[in-house]
């Protein structure tokens, strides 16, 4: 019964274009190192955004994509540790969300994460620009990657995202297996998905999955790990939850180490939920695959 509810939620939210769960309308004070600023887009829409600022002599910048729910502010817990490790951090809110102007839609949150970008990349401040995108940020963060910012791009880091939003939809239809074939029009299409750009971003990426996600199965992280070019790393964390990972200082632990190799000439391997193994050079075979 909970599989069909679930699924007649998705339904609505496809039909009335509620999909997406922005919270709408003036910003909370925000602390003193925390510095608001307005940008573009290339459709002429006006986007909020946040530099967090390094508490240390800065290291890089990473550039974050918040999930569906909330505003940007609400994502700062999942960033601000970032700042104590030595990296500025820029949060945006996409077109409807927070100050944002505009109204949500997939090609739009795709734009405005191109222009996220595209603001960090001419402000000319950083050496080091990643990327970081969690749940739907993840999918956006990998659909923004073209040929115009990649090379600016030194590594992404993809926290429980899905595969494409037609396979997420069917997980979520569970044993209706009966609407699998009207899935793809029910939800609008599959387009503007991560699984139809992963294989072609060509940048170091990290993807990270809990074990007992079920809001995104931890199967679709690893889909889109399998796609992804070298050199990439899959961690796999054990019992937790939907973007529960950040919460752990194994893990942050992780993702610095995997920022500071910056290197296209090392394939990073990571064994499902063991926190203690150490990065290796690819084996001579993987070389071909980059």
């Amino acid at each position: 019964m909970m599989k069909i509810v679930i699924f007649i939620c998705i339904l609505f939210a496809s039909c009335s274009h509620k999909f997406y769960k922005p919270y709408v309308g003036e910003y909370a004070e925000n602390p003193e190192f925390v510095e608001s600023v307005t940008f573009q887009t290339a459709d002429n829409h006006q986007l909020k955004g946040f530099l967090l600022k390094s508490q240390k002599p800065s290291k890089g910048v990473v550039i974050h994509f918040h999930g569906n729910t909330g505003n940007a502010q609400t994502y700062f817990i999942f960033v601000e540790w970032l700042i104590v490790r030595g990296y500025d951090v820029f949060t945006f809110d996409y077109r409807g969300y927070g100050e944002s102007q505009g109204s949500p839609s997939r090609a739009g949150l795709v734009e405005d994460s191109r222009a996220a970008i595209r603001y960090i990349i001419q402000q000319k401040k950083w050496d080091n620009i990643y990327l970081f995108g969690q749940s739907l940020g993840g999918n956006q963060a990998i659909a923004a990657v073209d040929d115009s910012n990649r090379p600016f791009i030194d590594g992404m880091i993809i926290d429980s995202t899905f595969y494409s939003y037609a396979s997420v939809a069917n997980y979520h239809a569970g044993d209706l297996s009966l609407f699998y074939p009207f899935v793809w029009t029910l939800i609008g299409g599959n387009s503007y998905s991560a699984a139809d750009y992963v294989a072609s971003l060509r940048v170091p990426i990290m993807f990270i999955h809990g074990d007992r996600d079920q809001m995104i199965p931890i199967s679709h992280g690893y889909q889109l790990f399998q796609e992804a070019s070298f050199p990439k790393s899959f961690l796999a964390v054990a019992n937790c939850g939907h973007v529960e990972a950040l919460s752990r200082e194994p893990i942050r632990d992780s993702i610095i180490q995997f920022l500071e190799s910056n290197s296209l000439e090392l394939q990073y391997i990571r064994q499902p939920t063991d926190l203690n193994i150490k990065y290796q050079k690819p084996a001579i075979q993987n070389q071909s695959q980059k």
